[in-house]
């Protein structure tokens, strides 16, 4: 069965939406109006609109941290999206939880997780629930292949193989997990091979391209509804950007590792040479000297609230706290912790 060009239309739609709402997200965390952290699927569109495209209302899904379009095509609106990014009470979570830790059970969408690749393992449990209860539905996970490396890929597959769940598993290759490139990560061809070792079928296609990946995915939702078991499908894709949107992102070296830029070389970390117009000699680039503040009338220098820049709060030493005039306080900007000197 083909596509007719009405459902054309409406993945292009989707596919549109999804890039639009990244971008405009993006450019509102670099503008300071979005506080949560940002992780861009911008250039994986089509990996979220294809496999979602055919699924139920009645199917289960678990996004990863990049997949908005996932979002979008189960129904969830954008303005409830970008509600839960700006923290208020008509988001998902209602304002009561980060942007990231976010799902919507009513569409049946599983909350997103910190812990990249725990949902791999609830999504089985879901699969397990329809096989238990005799339900034609499918539970599909997302994923990065850096993911793939933890004990929750390989333990939720072997138990869907042995038990011939209806789950399918989506692999979204990017080729970067965090910073380490693909050829760091594993040693075989093909992610999708390992799928022989948990007894069931390894599917292998290009991410980019929106019907092949829907072609696939309805191949492995025939599969799962049928009783013929799970799917692993690897989707070829690229990121087209960093782990995470930064207001001052760093450059990324032709050979996949981080650049000069990066605060981390070989996880290690790198400190800078001190600024020469710095004030105070010893700190590094990336750490700032507390910024003095003349005493308001009728009070003493430091009271009141500490002021924010970077995501750090950043507060006057108090004679109360022992601090003098010379004192110098050294803010790590990478571990938020505060040592006096």
């Amino acid at each position: 069965m083909d596509l007719r060009p009405g459902e054309l239309l409406e993945m292009s739609y989707y596919m549109v939406l999804s890039r639009t709402f990244e971008e405009r997200v993006s450019t509102l965390y670099k503008q300071g109006r979005v506080q949560a952290g940002v992780f861009s699927g911008i250039g994986q569109e089509a990996i979220c609109v294809g496999t979602c495209y055919g699924l139920e209302d009645e199917d289960f899904v678990a996004p990863a941290h990049r997949d908005t379009g996932v979002f979008l095509v189960k129904g969830v609106s954008p303005r409830a999206i970008m509600a839960q990014l700006y923290g208020r009470k008509t988001g998902l979570s209602g304002g009561k939880d980060s942007a990231l830790h976010a799902g919507e059970p009513e569409l049946n969408v599983f909350g997103t997780t910190s812990m990249l690749g725990a949902q791999i393992c609830v999504t089985t449990g879901a699969g397990l629930a329809f096989k238990m209860r005799q339900q034609p539905h499918v539970a599909v996970s997302y994923f990065g292949e850096g993911a793939a490396a933890r004990g929750d890929f390989h333990e939720a597959l072997n138990f869907a193989g042995v038990h011939r769940l209806p789950c399918i598993f989506v692999c979204e290759n990017n080729h970067y997990a965090y910073s380490t490139p693909l050829k760091l990560q594993m040693a075989c061809e093909s992610l999708a091979d390992r799928a022989l070792g948990y007894g069931f079928a390894g599917k292998v296609v290009d991410g980019n391209d929106i019907l092949a990946v829907w072609k696939t995915m309805r191949e492995a939702l025939y599969r799962a509804r049928t009783g013929a078991g799970a799917t692993l499908v690897e989707c070829m894709t690229y990121r087209w950007h960093g782990h995470q949107v930064r207001r001052d992102h760093p450059a990324r070296r032709e050979d996949g590792l981080p650049g000069p830029g990066s605060p981390r070389r070989g996880g290690v970390h790198r400190v800078e040479e001190p600024r020469p117009d710095s004030a105070v000699r010893g700190l590094s680039a990336r750490e700032a000297p507390v910024e003095r503040r003349e005493p308001a009338e009728g009070g003493r220098a430091g009271e009141g609230r500490g002021r924010r820049r970077g995501g750090l709060r950043r507060e006057q030493p108090r004679a109360d706290r022992g601090g003098g005039p010379d004192q110098r306080v050294r803010v790590s900007a990478e571990y938020g912790m505060r040592s006096a000197k």
